[in-house]
């Protein structure tokens, strides 16, 4: 049940247009090397979310 809600947060967080606004403003700000690494990052959270459900 806890591993659902917290899916279900990590979804709407992927899937809001402000997160990838964000996104976008790092990867802007820092560079495309920067911004590789917080998609990296994102990958390996949905990989740890998805493999704990």
């Amino acid at each position: 049940m806890v591993h659902t809600k917290l899916w279900a947060v990590v979804k709407a967080v992927l899937l809001s247009k402000a997160f990838w606004k964000l996104v976008g403003i790092l990867g802007a700000t820092f560079g495309i090397a920067n911004a590789e690494t917080v998609f990296e990052v994102l990958g390996e959270l949905v990989t740890e979310v998805y493999a704990d459900t």
